[in-house]
């Protein structure tokens, strides 16, 4: 589930107005090489109530998925990192999730919701917060050559 944080919480300014633009391309890029159409939600009452799209599809920017060489999957949040207590987010937000999409601008990954939990259950994975001083994101570590064999399907993007 989307959230707006303070801009101190993302570690720059514009990282919401950065993930809102990577979902607009996602939106175009499904559409035109899947024909796989994906109307998302604007409001908080519609994304709290039904989830990010009409589809059941969660879309998140990991910009450094391909210098690091694994995928951030978000698995909880804080709306400020001075809160003590977690919120189910992500692959686990409480709404009509079916699906995932990760990545950048260059390479984008399709999952299945809930095999990425299946995943995440299995506790082979790191976690990690978000930023380190004060953490709103909690995510665990996909390597991208696991990544590449359990997706659904990899889109490249030829820039």
């Amino acid at each position: 589930m989307e959230t707006k944080y303070p801009s101190r919480n993302s570690g720059h300014k514009d990282s919401f107005k950065e993930g809102e633009s990577f979902q607009d391309f996602c939106i175009d890029l499904f559409a035109d090489r899947l024909n796989f159409i994906i109307q998302q939600y604007t409001t908080k009452k519609y994304q709290y109530e039904k989830g990010e799209s009409r589809q059941g599809v969660e879309i998140k920017l990991d910009n450094r998925h391909t210098d690091t060489k694994r995928l951030s999957i978000e698995i909880a949040e804080k709306k400020l990192g001075t809160d003590i207590d977690w919120r189910p987010s992500g692959i686990y937000s409480h709404t009509n999730n079916l699906f995932y999409i990760v990545g950048n601008y260059q390479s984008v990954f399709l999952f299945s919701n809930k095999f990425l939990i299946q995943l995440h259950n299995t506790n082979r994975y790191d976690e990690a917060t978000h930023p380190k001083e004060y953490p709103t994101i909690k995510k665990y570590y996909l390597p991208l050559a696991e990544a590449e064999k359990y997706c659904i399907t990899r889109l490249m993007n030829n820039i």
